[in-house]
């Protein structure tokens, strides 16, 4: 195991998958076809968060009358909160992964646990890249984040599925389909990190 690969398996101890060293497919977690290990970083929308969600949310918990064994049948419901924790989980792994990479290209600044927002964060990362580095982040993750952060969610006067985002005079209907194509964007940019990383030679 390389040392930057090690720095991310360290910021996330708490994940299961760490202890045994294998990611399994009921997870939620999605696996990096470059075996650098990054996918462990984080929940990305498992039957844990599924469980947490059927206690808390007035949606889809059992507050609105929902048992685990209905919610089971209720494909549309599991869908939305499965994708809604992998879209998350994709995001909190795009946000420690800029992290890393920030403190270990300046170690003076403590990138992992500073107080800079997800943007601040972004905007430094592309800043810092020189002029033969394609590596940029796509903004459009920074105003995704945004909306599920501080966005408003409404659903049809039936409480029927698909819910519709609004944030910022934009709106998305979060589908199956969006959801899955905004993961594929945070893990595109991801990707993309671990890309220059390589090409810098910091995974060495």
């Amino acid at each position: 195991m390389d040392r930057f690969q090690y720095c991310v398996l360290e910021f996330w101890p708490c994940c299961p998958v760490f202890h045994n060293n294998t990611c399994q497919e009921e997870t939620g977690i999605d696996h990096d076809p470059g075996g650098w290990g990054f996918e462990v970083m984080g929940p990305a929308g498992g039957p844990a968060l599924w469980h947490e969600l059927m206690h808390r949310s007035p949606l889809l918990g059992q507050r609105d009358g929902w048992r685990a064994s209905e919610a089971n049948h209720a494909g549309g419901r599991f869908r939305h909160a499965l994708g809604l924790g992998r879209l998350m989980g994709n995001l909190q792994s795009l946000e420690a992964t800029i992290r890393i990479f920030l403190a270990r290209t300046d170690p003076s600044k403590n990138s992992i646990i500073n107080r800079d927002f997800f943007g601040t964060l972004v905007e430094e990362y592309n800043d810092q890249l020189t002029i033969d580095e394609p590596y940029s982040i796509d903004q459009q993750v920074v105003t995704i984040r945004n909306a599920l952060a501080h966005g408003l969610v409404f659903a049809p006067s039936d409480m029927s599925l698909p819910l519709t985002l609004f944030h910022n005079g934009q709106s998305y209907v979060m589908t199956v389909d969006w959801f899955q194509n905004q993961q594929a964007l945070a893990q595109a940019q991801i990707n993309l990190i671990l890309a220059c990383a390589k090409k810098r030679g910091i995974t060495h």
